[in-house]
């Protein structure tokens, strides 16, 4: 399996660090804008729309209905539906870091933020289950 560095490299994607970055400074951007109405709003009102559109299947579409019911879900803490919602925001908005002409990677930017906020909710996660257990 590769990571998603290795899919960046192969990609020649030539400043895949710095696209990174960006990637990881639009998601800080899109984290507090997820918890305003407005950014709620967005979401609720545009995903499936969005998602349609893509017109595909598989685990990376699995895994954004997941974060989506989530983001619904009322039970979840204020900091991971502001990752999650980050994450849908950065999908739904379609700001591409990497352009989406590099066909078959063209939604290769969204992919690596769905990665990148599903690792910050597990940190999220451990760090809230290490503080049950003190």
């Amino acid at each position: 399996m590769y990571s998603d560095m290795d899919i960046l490299k192969f990609s020649n994607l030539q400043n895949y660090r710095y696209d990174l970055h960006k990637i990881e400074e639009k998601l800080e951007e899109y984290k507090k804008y997820a918890i305003t109405e407005k950014g709620k709003n967005i979401i609720q009102n545009n995903f499936k729309n969005k998602i349609d559109t893509v017109n595909e299947s598989g685990l990376f579409i699995d895994e954004l209905k997941q974060m989506y019911e989530k983001f619904c879900n009322d039970t979840s803490s204020k900091e991971i539906r502001a990752l999650l919602g980050s994450g849908l925001l950065y999908f739904i908005l379609s700001t591409d870091i990497t352009p989406n002409y590099l066909s078959p990677f063209k939604y290769l930017d969204d992919i690596i933020a769905i990665k990148l906020v599903l690792h910050h909710i597990a940190e999220v996660n451990t760090k809230d289950r290490k503080l049950l257990q003190k």
